[in-house]
């Protein structure tokens, strides 16, 4: 009888032995693979806020008065980028005020590119640019006040 009863508890005991696998950890996510992408520019943030297109409403937003400031990140699966953008023309008028416009050409560069800890370096022949990757949106807070940008914000597509 004896017998009997510890066939039970030893098979409840292999069981629960081989169920388990030594790494119980939860998957982890590749951020590069999911990094991989085209992205357009959003945002294009300024500090302090502008009339840019001479409506009477001011903005911190480039974008919703200039819209031909335009940019476009592709990440690649090599780990290089290409990051194409419109120039954007930041001239001191007096005290606050900035005249803002497109030059009408499009800069471009490139380089390699990671991402760890939820961090994008993107690195090329004049330095690095570090975005904190949300979801679908990459930020960079790049200067502060005019005439440089405050912060850049692009969409994955």
């Amino acid at each position: 009888m004896k017998f009997y009863r510890s066939i039970p508890l030893c098979a409840i005991f292999l069981f629960t032995l081989l169920g388990c696998s030594k790494d119980e950890s939860p998957a982890t996510l590749d951020e590069s693979a999911m990094a991989v992408g085209v992205y357009q520019l959003i945002e294009l943030n300024i500090n302090p806020a502008q009339d840019i297109d001479g409506d009477g409403n001011t903005t911190t937003n480039v974008l919703t008065e200039l819209p031909c400031a335009t940019g476009t990140l592709n990440l690649k699966n090599d780990r290089t980028f290409e990051w194409t953008y419109e120039d954007i023309n930041i001239v001191f008028i007096t005290g606050d005020l900035y005249k803002i416009s497109c030059e009408g050409f499009q800069l471009s560069t490139s380089g390699v590119w990671q991402v760890k800890n939820g961090l994008l370096s993107m690195a090329d022949n004049l330095g690095t640019v570090i975005y904190s990757v949300n979801g679908n949106i990459l930020t960079t807070t790049t200067g502060g006040n005019l005439p440089e940008f405050k912060s850049r914000k692009y969409e994955k597509q």
